[in-house]
């Protein structure tokens, strides 16, 4: 798993999340590298060309797990 790097994000702002359309598998989403690896209920799916948007503080506060290749692509909201 992978923790996405810092970047603060403003009060009321969100974190969008998309699986690249590219992609073949799922990627799996968690707030540490233990739920980013499914290996429990605390972790959250993305197929191919599907999003999130989160209401954190920062986007370090995300971990993401994929096959080799596979990737996200992120944006924040800015005043």
């Amino acid at each position: 798993p992978e923790q996405l790097p810092t970047v603060p994000i403003e009060e009321g702002m969100n974190l969008a999340i998309k699986a690249m359309t590219t992609n073949a598998g799922i990627i799996y989403i968690g707030y540490s590298s233990a739920t980013a690896l499914n290996t429990n209920s605390d972790y959250f799916t993305l197929y191919p060309g599907e999003s999130i948007s989160l209401n954190i503080t920062n986007a370090n506060l995300v971990w993401i797990d994929a096959e080799s290749g596979e990737g996200i692509e992120y944006i924040t909201e800015q005043d």
